[in-house]
């Protein structure tokens, strides 16, 4: 099997990184993780080292088996197994010199954790498109080194992904909802889901902006997704309804029939989501609001694999991209615990000029020391009748609360959300001074600061300096403007 460039880079860098013995890999959703780790484990076995490769879903085993096979993988030395199947079994494994986790972020897990202390000498590989768990822990407790693989922009731009087009309008209220293990709570997503008549919506917006698509429905409940599908099939569509508990015949045959058009719409509950493959999945719509930012990226890019000539469409009834950005937003992945909301993040109870940076009551419409005029609030909107928008970054950041600075880590989406909300240049100056212990600065960062602004570049030396940014080897040269 040949191999794109970006995914022969991405074993190198695995080569040589080995002496790590633990390395997480991060590379988006629909860029060929699969393949990689084929490659990986056929040139493991050709030499005898045994492979142990941990799935945490049953219908993901055919798919990485079959994969495998188009690699010439030798499964007399690797064993592709259910975590759950090995932890059972955990003192009959035969030791394996790799162990290769997919769908890596699982890995905190202590089923997972049993398994690699088991086998402590073994070398451990983990692939994920979020490496985080959801609560926003990080996996740095397992790895000693992330790698990451094509920003999703650069695989779209060289047709390794679709582009997309995402239409939105939150018809849910999820602020009175409460977090359980990192995401909502199942029992109130369900109930607020039940009570907010959106099934109509659905219909005439997948009428108006995908009409006859393939496409994946994510709901909330077994419930929700039942009336879904006979909201679709009393409108003239096919569409199924799937969950876990469908015999596995009647799922691999109502799959066969969605490839083979038989079906337009799969609608599921948690079920098409990590690691499933319909390369001609056009559309999904988003009927579960979620914390998760892992869950959100995964579901939203379901319909992103790459097919000529298309162009997916993500429908987001829910407003889970104003929680989570685009599925195309480069987020600042590390082995890092993230960084929690603070409650004063949640409530804006204070609000800053953007002009003269004064500190006000939320309230206040123009600023009592400059006269500068704050944005109107936008109102909550009515269930019925909704049209959806497009969506862009600017249109999420657009409507975050300003204390949402607080919560950005890159001087890209610093500079994104000052745009969005028309802040000036003086404004992202002084925010880059107050959030210098939490924003990932760069040397690139600073000198594309130095040109916007026309300082002198001795102004990039200093705060390389200040910020503890390393300085390329083509710049030791200048050092000694520092004094």
């Amino acid at each position: 099997m040949n191999l794109r460039p970006y995914q022969e880079n991405i074993i190198q860098e695995i080569r040589k990184n080995i002496k790590h013995n633990s390395i997480c890999i991060q590379s988006p959703c629909g860029s060929g993780k699969s393949v990689i780790q084929g490659m990986i484990a056929a040139a493991a076995a050709a030499k005898k080292n045994r492979v142990l490769f941990l799935v945490h879903r049953r219908e993901l085993c055919q798919q990485i088996e079959n994969t495998f096979r188009l690699c010439n993988v030798d499964f007399h030395y690797c064993n592709i197994s259910m975590v759950q199947m090995v932890t059972r079994r955990l003192e009959n494994e035969p030791e394996p010199q790799i162990i290769m986790t997919d769908e890596n972020h699982h890995c905190l897990a202590e089923s997972y954790i049993r398994i690699y202390d088991q086998f402590p000498n073994a070398l451990k590989l983990g692939f994920t498109a979020t490496p985080i768990r959801l609560g926003g822990k990080g996996l740095g407790a397992i790895y000693n080194i992330l790698l990451k693989g094509p920003k999703i922009d650069w695989l779209i731009e060289n047709n390794f992904l679709s582009p997309f087009k995402l239409f939105s309008n939150n018809l849910v209220d999820t602020s009175n909802l409460h977090i359980q293990n990192g995401d909502y709570k199942t029992s109130e997503v369900n109930e607020i889901m039940e009570k907010t008549v959106i099934y109509g919506e659905t219909i005439k917006n997948y009428t108006e902006l995908a009409n006859g698509k393939k496409t994946i429905v994510y709901c909330a409940s077994i419930a929700a997704s039942k009336s879904t599908v006979e909201e679709f099939n009393n409108n003239g569509f096919t569409a199924y309804h799937l969950d876990g508990k469908t015999p596995k015949d009647e799922r691999q045959q109502v799959v066969q029939d969605f490839r083979d058009n038989k079906i337009q719409i799969l609608s599921n509950v948690d079920l098409f989501g990590e690691g499933f493959d319909i390369p001609d999945c056009e559309c999904v719509i988003l009927l579960r609001p979620t914390k998760s930012l892992g869950l959100y990226i995964q579901q939203s890019m379901r319909s992103m694999r790459y097919k000529p000539s298309k162009e997916a469409i993500i429908i987001d009834h829910v407003g889970n991209c104003f929680e989570h950005g685009l599925p195309n937003y480069e987020h600042p992945w590390s082995l890092e615990d993230w960084p929690k909301r603070k409650k004063a993040e949640e409530e804006e109870k204070i609000k800053q000029c953007p002009e003269c940076f004064a500190v006000i009551e939320p309230n206040i419409k123009i600023c009592p020391y400059c006269g500068f005029v704050f944005e109107k609030q936008v109102n909550d909107v009515e269930v019925e009748d909704i049209i959806l928008e497009e969506i862009t970054q600017e249109t999420i950041l657009a409507k975050k609360p300003y204390s949402y600075y607080l919560r950005i880590q890159t001087l890209e989406e610093l500079i994104l959300f000052a745009n969005a909300k028309k802040y000036k240049t003086g404004w992202i100056l002084h925010k880059i001074e107050e959030l210098k212990h939490s924003l990932k600065m760069t040397f690139e960062d600073f000198i594309k600061i130095q040109k916007a602004n026309e300082y002198r570049f001795g102004w990039v030396l200093h705060k390389a300096e200040e910020y503890k940014v390393n300085v390329p080897e083509k710049y030791s040269n200048y050092r000694r403007y520092i004094s």
